[in-house]
């Protein structure tokens, strides 16, 4: 706003000013999430969904993000998947597990995510090659507000995996990780199948 400037300087601006606007919404809308968790009186509205079909159109939504961040992303969902859900706490929980792995993976990694039924479970996994998380640290990266990379303090609040933890429990399930510095991390949200 100080004088003219050329379209690219705009651009720039704007393509800046956009990103920053997606992260405060993104920032707004997990603690509202939190908000909701901490009261305990809150009713989700769930339905039955074939969250095969669901899965797999969240990853491909997706994947043009994995590919500007030359990140390879790829899926392995068993069909005809259905559970009872909330769709939009189903959807923030595989997103945010997905963005995790984007925002700790490597140029020229890769994220792989798995939905598979068994007898008793419905698995939900989300796997990559990123940096990986230290044994000190693996306790702790369900509470609220944790980042073990403290140079992420501006561009994560440090709320997605609390929240991951809070929908998944929300719908019965656990959630499981196990990881290795420099290897990777593999995430698993275990649904009781009925």
């Amino acid at each position: 706003l100080d004088g003219e400037k050329t379209a690219e300087e705009y651009q720039a601006s704007l393509t800046a000013i956009l990103k920053e606007s997606r992260r405060i919404i993104s920032l707004v809308s997990q603690l509202l999430m939190m908000s909701r968790s901490n009261d305990g009186k809150y009713k989700p509205e769930m339905e039955s969904l074939d969250i095969s079909a669901l899965t797999q159109s969240i990853v491909e939504e997706l994947s043009k993000r994995a590919e500007y961040s030359n990140i390879s992303l790829s899926s392995d969902i068993e069909e005809g998947i259905v559970m009872v859900v909330e769709q939009t706490l189903y959807m923030r929980l595989l997103i945010n597990l997905i963005d995790n792995a984007f925002k700790y993976s490597i140029s020229g990694g890769w994220v792989k995510v798995s939905l598979k039924k068994s007898k008793n479970n419905v698995t939900l996994s989300v796997e990559d090659n990123g940096i990986g998380i230290s044994k000190e640290n693996l306790s702790k990266i369900w509470d609220r507000f944790f980042k073990a990379d403290q140079s992420m303090i501006n561009s994560s609040p440090g709320l997605g995996l609390s929240i991951v933890k809070w929908i998944a429990e929300l719908h019965g399930g656990t959630v499981h990780v196990k990881s290795e510095l420099n290897k990777g991390s593999l995430f698993e949200i275990r649904f009781q199948s009925k």
